[in-house]
């Protein structure tokens, strides 16, 4: 039976989430921009997962009691919002975290596992200016920009500082067996991704062939479920076990939404954590962030590029689906910002990066100062030129959902905990 009651006093005195607030609450705790966005929370966030992971292993957590097995099994479930988990996971606790900005995958799951803020762990998105090689860098496909060409075989690529990173794992290995259960990752692996199970002990490769059920989520839960059932068969029973695994939804969704076929598949991964924790397991699942509609509109998307000319920029844009930041040369900042407003209008906040701590959306340093461009464009509707980072999954014309900005479904995201 679920229980969502947040103000229980049994789960008043919490360790590494004090005080949890509602829904509502983070909406209101959250709101920026005189309502059109949500920055991220400071507590009640994922960048905490990493110290609360910690706590239920060592028993901590008054929000947890640990079942019999003395195994721990966290899934991280890729771009599943909040109110889209309320309406099919039956855990025993049902929590809101904040996401972190920019809500994308590198920024979150990195901050999840290891705690750092985007400052801290290099990586502002998927693209951005690498001062370390003087390029514009791609993390997720490892590439680099050179004359106006991404190229593959750049040799100085692995300079780009990011990954080397302590993790959950890292802090549970001295008593527990640690297993990553490499699902997606298996086959598309890159330093950002292997960063992320940096630490543990065993990584345990997935049966299937991730190249082609990106697409099935029905075969998508079929194999997370078939392979943390094949690491719970190999566990140390000697030493509790912690397992962690991501699955990828987000493709799927990028395509498709919030579909039928996606929540039924959905429906049969929470079956798996009832199971699990039925049979005296500890399950927890959380998510990175959401998605939102996001309509492609041509015209809006052609003046952006005529905006973004050599004359004007000097590097091409970065940025993370719905957030885009872009490179104007000196002086020209104003002007570009002031025509990207007029072609953008009600459906995107365009600021100078210094606004971006100003508001409470990244805490900015030396890195970021360089990473990120001069100007940042930030999604508040449905309709934005998106940046997609990676072609090779689809074509930026076939995404009807997209994430990176500040939208409640972008941003506020489920912690769900089974227990028997």
């Amino acid at each position: 039976m679920s229980n969502n009651n947040f103000t229980n006093s049994l789960y008043a005195n919490v360790s590494t989430f004090e005080n949890f607030s509602s829904y509502e609450e983070l909406l209101t705790h959250m709101r920026c921009f005189d309502g059109k966005g949500l920055r991220p929370h400071l507590s009640q966030s994922i960048k905490q997962l990493r110290s609360f992971l910690n706590d239920v292993a060592f028993d901590r957590s008054a929000l947890v009691c640990k079942g019999e097995q003395e195994s721990i099994i966290v899934v991280g479930l890729d771009a599943i919002s909040y109110q889209v988990a309320q309406g099919i996971f039956t855990p025993n606790i049902l929590l809101p975290l904040s996401s972190i900005f920019p809500s994308t995958s590198v920024c979150c799951w990195a901050a999840a596992m290891t705690g750092l803020s985007v400052e801290a762990s290099g990586l502002p998105g998927p693209v951005f200016y690498a001062p370390e090689i003087g390029h514009m860098y791609n993390c997720l496909d490892d590439i680099v920009e050179i004359n106006g060409k991404w190229v593959s075989d750049f040799s100085d690529a692995h300079k780009v500082s990011f990954g080397e990173w302590k993790t959950i794992f890292h802090d549970l290995n001295p008593i527990y067996e640690t297993v990553a259960v490499n699902g997606y990752f298996s086959w598309d692996s890159h330093r950002w991704s292997r960063g992320i199970m940096r630490g543990a002990e065993r990584i345990d490769v997935s049966k299937a062939d991730w190249s082609k059920i990106t697409s099935q989520p029905d075969e998508i839960a079929k194999s997370v479920i078939e392979d943390i059932e094949n690491t719970l068969a190999k566990r140390d029973n000697n030493r509790p076990l912690f397992i962690w695994s991501l699955v990828n939804t987000d493709h799927y969704i990028h395509l498709n939404g919030y579909d039928a076929t996606l929540c039924s598949s959905l429906k049969l991964i929470d079956a798996a954590f009832r199971k699990w924790a039925d049979h005296g397991h500890t399950v927890i699942m959380y998510a990175d962030h959401g998605q939102v509609s996001n309509i492609s509109n041509q015209e809006m998307s052609k003046a952006w590029d005529s905006l973004h000319s050599p004359e004007t920029c000097r590097l091409t844009t970065g940025g993370a689906g719905r957030v885009r930041w872009s490179y104007p040369h000196p002086h020209k900042e104003d002007a570009l910002a002031s025509k990207l407003s007029s072609i953008l209008g009600n459906e995107a906040i365009v600021l100078h990066r210094d606004e971006l701590q100003k508001n409470g959306l990244l805490d900015i340093g030396k890195r970021l100062n360089q990473q990120i461009g001069e100007i940042v464009s930030i999604a508040t509707g449905n309709q934005f030129p998106i940046f997609n980072s990676s072609e090779d999954y689809y074509s930026k014309e076939k995404i009807i959902f997209e994430h990176g900005s500040i939208l409640p479904d972008e941003m506020i995201v489920p912690l769900a905990l089974y227990q028997g």
